[in-house]
């Protein structure tokens, strides 16, 4: 999914919002880039055409997880 610039503003002031701190449009794109990936693998079942495993499915969970950190 490809954002826009409108996004990454509306993207950037939300964080803002919520916490306190601005955030360049490139940590904005980073960041809901890495939001949209997370939320892409919650709501994938386990073993969906792209996973072999649960385990894969966790795995990559864990390792957005560990960079949005």
């Amino acid at each position: 999914m490809q954002l826009s610039d409108e996004d990454i503003k509306e993207f950037a002031a939300v964080w803002k919002e919520e916490f306190g701190e601005e955030i360049s449009d490139a940590e904005a794109r980073r960041n809901a880039a890495q939001l949209l990936q997370l939320y892409s693998l919650l709501i994938r079942p386990p073993g969906a055409a792209d996973s072999d495993s649960f385990d894969d499915h966790d795995h990559e969970l864990f390792s957005i997880l560990q960079e949005i950190n």
